[in-house]
C-alpha cells in the first residue's frame, strides 16, 4: 500500500493506481510463481484494489493526497480495501475457483477485523506519500 499510494501521489493521473498494481503482479508472479501464475489477479487487484485509487484521484480532480484532507483520502483508500478480499474473494472468487461453501460469518468477521488496521494504515501512507511528492518537488 505504502509503494503503490506514493507512487500514484507523484504520477496523479487516472490509471496509475491499476497499471502499478498490474506491473506489481506481473513482477510477482514473476518472482513467486514463474510464468504459470494465474492471470485472474491481474484483474482482481487492478480492478479492485487499483481502481479504488484511481477513484481517489477522479475525487479530487488530479490532486490525491493533498492539503489538509491528505489523511482523510489515505483513510478512505484504507477502508475501501478492506471490502475485496473477505467480499470478492471470499464470498465468491475462491468457491468458485476451488470450491466449498461460503462462510458468511468469517466474510463478516474478516471485514470488522481488517477496518481499524487498513484504515491508520492508508492515513499514515497518505501522509507519507506528501511528504515524498513534496521531497521530490511533483
Amino acid at each position: 500500500m505504502l509503494i503503490l499510494i506514493i507512487v500514484v501521489g507523484i504520477i496523479r493521473k487516472f490509471g496509475a493506481g491499476m497499471l502499478s498494481l498490474v506491473v506489481f503482479d506481473v513482477l510477482a508472479d514473476a518472482a513467486h510463481y514463474g510464468w504459470s501464475g494465474q492471470p485472474l489477479f491481474f484483474i482482481y487487484e487492478g480492478l479492485t484494489y487499483g481502481l479504488f485509487i484511481d477513484l481517489i484521484i477522479v475525487i479530487t480532480k488530479g490532486r490525491p493526497f493533498e492539503g489538509k484532507y491528505a489523511a482523510l483520502q489515505g483513510a478512505l483508500v484504507g477502508f475501501l480495501w478492506s471490502l475485496p478480499d473477505p467480499l470478492l474473494w471470499e464470498g465468491f472468487l475462491r468457491p468458485f475457483m476451488y470450491g466449498g461453501i461460503v462462510n458468511w460469518d468469517k466474510i463478516g468477521f474478516d471485514i470488522l477485523m481488517s477496518f481499524p488496521f487498513t484504515i491508520i494504515v492508508g492515513a499514515i501512507t497518505a501522509l507519507t506519500s506528501v511528504r515524498v511528492a513534496r521531497a521530490i518537488g511533483a
